[in-house]
């Protein structure tokens, strides 16, 4: 609180009258960063026209103080910068309630990974620092995450330094190799279309989908979304290659493993009957059973089995001498419906 109330007494006696109502939404910032409230700033001393007067007249100015070494002390410009960065990520839905932290939790990590960024920063000599190196800085963070193997800490990355530039064909790529690595396929094949959107031919981003097709298995996707294209555009491309084989010869596996199983198919089915395995079946024919020889009885509609043997006019011959001998010797009269209509011609009783 000490250090916001002396940045807004130090601006109220470095800057002209005509700036003075900047001030309100520099107090925001400062409410926003330092989690302190409103109130707490009206504790602020007031400053007097004269004061304001006579030192808009000097030409020194006290500067707020800069951060230095690894310790990030918030100066004013970079004030400005978080409010620029909480407005971004807030516009992902960093502080919604459905990630399961508390607002005042997530407010406190977007201030961890800001500072975070513009250590990185220093350490890598920036003195100044902007909207588009912040988000540098934080690809520099997920890069270092992704070596780590956080993977969801460089997704949490990527996806802020996203949110302060969305025209950066680098983030989203980068952001995919991350998804891929937790199993988050299609939001990886997402980013990487997202990619090639932004950057036309990106070699890269046609890799991971291949890559990420891949490891679903799809291995006709991989190669043909993924490592052909890469090949297209970079001929001499290695990774590709290597993946382009490995892809092959999962997808000839494939075939091979199909194959026999289409092969055990066929040869467990029932095979078809041919016709000339229909003619020599039994079929089914209704016979007149008449009563014994010299007994009165009813007649009876049976069914009879009878073959179908046409391979000899002979032996048929033969065969129904056979039969009439064999029914003339029995006690029992057995005729077809259509041989007792021709025979007696009369209708069959009821």
């Amino acid at each position: 609180m000490r250090i916001a109330s002396t940045i807004l007494v130090r601006l109220k006696t470095s800057i002209g009258v005509e700036q003075h109502q900047r001030l309100d939404n520099i107090k925001d910032s400062l409410v926003a960063f330092f989690h302190i409230t409103p109130s707490l700033l009206a504790t602020i001393p007031n400053v007097s026209d004269e004061q304001i007067a006579r030192a808009s007249r000097t030409s020194t100015i006290i500067v707020p103080p800069r951060s230095s070494g690894a310790t990030v002390r918030i100066g004013l410009s970079l004030t400005f910068l978080f409010h620029e960065f909480h407005m971004a990520v807030a516009s992902l839905g960093f502080f919604d309630s459905s990630l399961g932290e508390t607002y005042e939790a997530r407010k406190s990590r977007a201030k961890q990974i800001f500072k975070e960024a513009i250590a990185v920063l220093k350490e890598a000599g920036h003195t100044s620092f902007d909207r588009a190196k912040l988000a540098d800085g934080l690809k520099i963070l997920g890069n270092n995450a992704m070596q780590k193997e956080w993977y969801e800490t460089a997704i949490e990355m990527y996806s802020c330094a996203v949110a302060l530039l969305k025209d950066n064909a680098v983030f989203f790529c980068n952001r995919a190799a991350a998804f891929t690595k937790i199993g988050r396929y299609e939001a990886a094949i997402r980013d990487c279309y997202e990619a090639i959107k932004l950057k036309e031919g990106y070699v890269m981003a046609y890799y991971r989908i291949g890559c990420a097709y891949y490891e679903q298995g799809k291995n006709i996707e991989a190669i043909r979304e993924g490592f052909l294209k890469v090949l297209k555009l970079d001929p001499q491309n290695q990774d590709a290659m290597v993946s382009l084989q490995l892809a092959n010869s999962k997808l000839k596996d494939e075939v091979a493993s199909l194959s026999e199983e289409i092969e055990s198919l066929r040869s467990n089915a029932v095979p078809p009957v041919t016709e000339n395995q229909a003619a020599g079946q039994e079929s089914t024919v209704l016979v007149l059973q008449g009563p014994e020889e010299g007994e009165n009885g009813q007649w009876k509609l049976t069914e009879s089995a009878k073959e179908n043997n046409d391979d000899d006019g002979d032996d048929n011959d033969n065969n129904k001498n056979d039969d009439n001998n064999d029914s003339n010797n029995n006690n029992e009269e057995n005729v077809s419906v259509a041989e007792f209509i021709e025979t007696h011609n009369t209708p069959p009783p009821e």
